[in-house]
């Protein structure tokens, strides 16, 4: 199973791995915002992109946030069907 973590938090993005990578999962990727994420994503289906089954997003992100990446990403054939959770430190809730 490969997995794309989706956060602007280096650290956030280490721990997350740590925890994927001690529970089997090897193919873990990250990017750094929703716009890193977009062009790895638009690329799967090419040579240089591995396919992804899962998505780990942040929500609070600078630019866009990872409720609104959410959607944008929904929109490409690629990822459609690819689940994505949100993740966050974050304690209170997220009005959408």
């Amino acid at each position: 199973m490969s997995i794309l973590i989706v956060d602007d938090s280096i650290d956030s993005q280490r721990l997350i791995k740590v925890f994927l990578k001690s529970g089997g999962y090897t193919d873990v990727y990250t990017a750094q915002s929703a716009a890193e994420a977009y062009q790895f994503l638009q690329a799967i289906g090419k040579d240089e992109a591995q396919p992804i089954d899962l998505i780990l997003m942040d929500i609070v992100m600078p630019d866009v946030d990872g409720i609104e990446a959410c959607r944008t990403m929904k929109t490409f054939d690629t990822v459609i069907d690819i689940p994505i959770i949100m993740v966050t430190a974050k304690t209170e809730a997220v009005k959408t």
